[in-house]
């Protein structure tokens, strides 16, 4: 059963949550597992992969953190779209997002199982889109 691998390191790298695409590459390893021949499952549509993806690490990668980390959504955003600018109230340098030999005070890695984030796909369909919308943006309160 295919499952997430969340790594807080991600949280620090433009290329992070494989380049913003982990969603996808679930769905893909999804396909592949349960593939019969040349029978395809119905691989579930997630009404947006971002909201699953900000509802995954809210939910199963921060508590696993001892540290308390402010994230910022990027907005229209071809790579990682959620990005870690502080720890414990100390702002970090925007650039360290470029940076391959930034290493955070933490190495975290949870595993995610393939029911609970189907649980968190027919949850993300079961939200409007304009509460979609207001769910990411809510992270960048106080961000110009």
């Amino acid at each position: 059963m295919p499952s997430i691998i969340l790594l807080s390191n991600d949280l620090f790298s433009k290329w992070g949550f494989e380049d913003g695409r982990e969603i996808s590459q679930w769905l893909l390893e999804y396909d592949d597992e349960h593939t019969v021949g040349f029978n395809h499952p119905d691989v579930p549509e997630v009404k947006s992969h971002e909201l699953l993806l900000k509802r995954l690490i809210f939910k199963y990668l921060l508590p696993k953190i001892d540290a308390e980390l402010k994230v910022r959504y990027m907005v229209n955003n071809t790579h990682n779209s959620f990005r870690c600018f502080t720890i414990n109230d100390k702002d970090l340098p925007e650039d360290i997002h470029y940076d391959n030999d930034y290493k955070p005070p933490f190495s975290v890695t949870v595993k995610i199982s393939e029911e609970d984030v189907l649980k968190e796909i027919n949850d993300v369909n079961n939200t409007t889109s304009d509460e979609i919308e207001k769910e990411l943006h809510s992270l960048n309160d106080g961000w110009d």
